[in-house]
């Protein structure tokens, strides 16, 4: 490996440009709005508040992988300042990236949007302050009770007093139940909550917003539809009470190409491609709800210019998708049906011959316009969920069919040709310091058997538990065996491959004197053995390790494992430890210092040293360093061996 390498000018420029944008944006921030980041406003802040963080990381290294993705050095600046308008937040967030470049899609981004989740936690907040102050006068029913012969004259009023408070304290905590808090309880009620005082008319409007954005976003519809596809455009969901609509529109790639290095190479393209999805339905999003959802999403042919020469190895697509969402709550807060069920049409070539058969519903040509490379098929999952609070038990099924030529734009990494089978049971013992679980799942492939020989099967198991009593180690174990066959009739090829891993850890935290201190110690086993393999091979492993905090403020902490190596050329072992440091300086200076050791034996040894330290700067926030050099010993190969090091620094601003 070469030695230290000279940070380049490509990287200098933007590092600093970055450097300067988060020191102006810290310093037009006016002190008296610096707070922290996790402190929401309230009705004695003003009507604009102004909060926000600013990281910007900068790095430099000689380290080279195979294949490696991430350059050496590199420059990151994430920007997201938030401007609080009659209590509600509306953020910017902003990430800018030297690692763009004309052969990537979308690494820096850009969007505006309500921060949902932020009003939720600020509302949610607010219940709870409500709720101890009804509580507080819930608890004086005792004292009126006692006192009840001298108070006889104001009975009454009391009485409707505190009858008031209990109703109120009733609904309050029906907010914050963590089901009816999952399924959208606050936004729903956001009439109520107003009328209670907890949220403001500004904030009671836009609860009925789960998303709003512009700019570079990822709607998450359902899984079959659109999950997480970067649309840069819009997004927005309104759900006022039981209405639910959205919609979202972009482009989610831009046109590219590389050519290939050589004559003989595929030059690598992609093209540019917009994208329209809208749902429409009733209920919530997570909770009871029937919702219709439809997707398009097309290639433009004309956004790239490939010559005769050199060929199109990828051809511009169109896709359309609709589908059905529903839950439905058979029994209230305890069972619930749910599923999906997705029709989608893909072209795989836009530029393709149209069909003209008279075989083909009109309905159909005229429609959906589909030539020689359309394709058609659908997708569904099925599921339910049994909940028994009073037994601590929970129970799930579900079935998962996804056809081998069903594709979506939305979520173009999703597998198809599946069929998945799967179950998991959950049950408490003891208020819940016991914890029996587990799981099944039966999945296979080739769910059209005309169109393919070949099958592959898995079935995989997991069974654990787990203990938590007060004042004793915390115990986990886990067991998950997993079959795998293949089969193909033409060939007559015949797969079995078995594996299974076991985990289980325990740890306790103690005190001595004026020590805190915790212990752990974990064991994990590994087996893989195939059909052909009587012995199989596998690693089984042990740590333990111990940390310790004085009083000073310095924290010290141990660990060592063992690994023993089992595999067809014969048994190893590999040893390794950690011993880390960490101490904090005049109350805001932290700093941490480790060395890792590892050694296996016949391979090679690997030595790790590393530096951290966090140090407030005033004004412009906290500069974090970090430094890791690694020394690495190849004993079978020299060439194997190498020396790297890494050099981070990040500078965070809240205000």
């Amino acid at each position: 490996m070469s030695g230290m390498n000279q940070l380049p000018r490509s990287l200098l420029s933007p590092l600093i440009a970055l450097l300067v944008g988060c020191v102006l944006a810290g310093a037009l921030a006016s002190p008296a709005l610096r707070a922290q980041e996790s402190e929401p406003p309230d009705s004695s802040k003003p009507t604009f508040y102004l909060s926000g963080t600013s990281s910007l990381t900068g790095q430099i290294s000689n380290r080279s992988g195979t294949s490696q993705g991430t350059p050496r050095n590199l420059g990151r600046w994430y920007f997201r300042p938030t401007v609080w308008a009659w209590q509600v937040p509306v953020a910017v967030d902003a990430f800018f990236a030297t690692e763009q470049d004309s052969t990537r899609q979308r690494i820096s981004s850009m969007s505006v949007s309500v921060d949902y989740n932020r009003l939720i936690s600020t509302v949610v907040r607010r219940i709870y302050d409500k709720l101890f102050e009804v509580e507080e006068v819930e608890s004086m029913r005792g004292a009126v009770d006692s006192a009840r012969a001298t108070v006889d004259a104001v009975r009454d009023t009391v009485e409707r007093t505190l009858e008031t408070a209990r109703t109120l304290a009733d609904t309050l905590r029906s907010f914050v139940d963590p089901e009816r808090l999952k399924a959208g309880a606050v936004a729903e009620g956001g009439k109520v909550l107003e009328e209670l005082g907890v949220a403001s008319a500004a904030e009671r409007f836009f609860l009925g917003f789960p998303t709003l954005a512009l700019g570079v976003t990822y709607p998450r519809y359902t899984e079959l539809t659109m999950n997480g596809v970067a649309v840069n455009g819009g997004s927005v969901e309104w759900n006022p009470g039981m209405f639910y609509v959205a919609a979202s529109v972009g482009t989610t790639q831009r046109a590219i190409l590389i050519p290939g290095r050589f004559e003989t190479d595929v030059p690598v393209t992609s093209f540019s491609r917009t994208l329209y999805a809208a749902r429409l339905g009733y209920g919530r999003k997570q909770g009871e709800r029937f919702i219709v959802t439809g997707l398009y999403a097309r290639d433009n042919e004309n956004s790239l210019n490939v010559d005769s020469v050199t060929g199109r190895p990828r051809s511009p697509r169109e896709n359309i998708v609709v589908g059905v969402d529903m839950s439905v709550p058979v029994i209230t807060n305890t069972w619930t049906v749910g599923g999906e069920i997705v029709g989608s049409v893909l072209k795989g070539d836009v530029e393709a011959p149209t069909v003209g058969s008279s075989e083909i519903p009109r309905f159909i040509r005229t429609t959906l316009d589909p030539n020689i490379s359309s394709v058609i098929d659908y997708a569904a999952n099925v599921k339910t969920d049994l909940r028994l609070r009073s037994t601590d038990t929970r129970l799930g099924l579900g079935m998962k069919f996804i056809g081998p030529a069903f594709f979506t734009l939305g979520s173009p990494a999703l597998r198809s040709d599946l069929l998945r089978y799967e179950g998991q049971i959950e049950q408490g013992f003891f208020t819940r310091q016991l914890r029996l679980r587990g799981r099944y799942q039966h999945e296979t492939d080739n769910t059209f058997p005309q169109f393919k020989t070949s099958t592959t099967t898995l079935t995989s198991y997991t069974i654990g538990a787990d203990v938590s009593v007060p004042k004793w180690p915390r115990l986990s174990v886990t067991w998950s065996p997993t079959e795998q066959t293949y089969r193909d009739s033409s060939f007559g090829i015949d797969i079995d491959n078995r594996t299974s891993v076991l985990n289980a850890n325990a740890n306790y935290g103690w005190k001595l004197l004026d020590l805190d201190a915790s212990t752990y110690a974990d064991f994990s086993m590994q087996r893989a053995q195939q059909q052909d393999e009587p012995k199989g091979t596998g690693v089984s492993t042990v740590s333990l390790g111990q940390q310790v905090t004085l009083k000073i403020p310095v924290t010290v902490g141990v660990a060592g494992r063992l690994s023993i190596l089992d595999n067809t050329s014969g048994t190893g072992s590999r040893v390794g430890g950690d011993l880390n440091v960490g101490w904090t300086l005049f109350e805001t200076w932290s700093s941490s210092a480790g060395v890792t050791l590892e050694r296996e034996t016949g391979v090679g040894n690997n030595l790790i040293f590393s530096l951290s330290t966090s140090i407030p700067v005033g004004f412009f926030g906290t500069l974090t360093l970090d430094a890791q050099h690694t020394i690495y010993k190849s004993i079978a190969t020299s060439a194997d061996s190498f020396k790297d090091y890494v050099l981070t620094a990040v500078l965070t601003t809240q205000w």
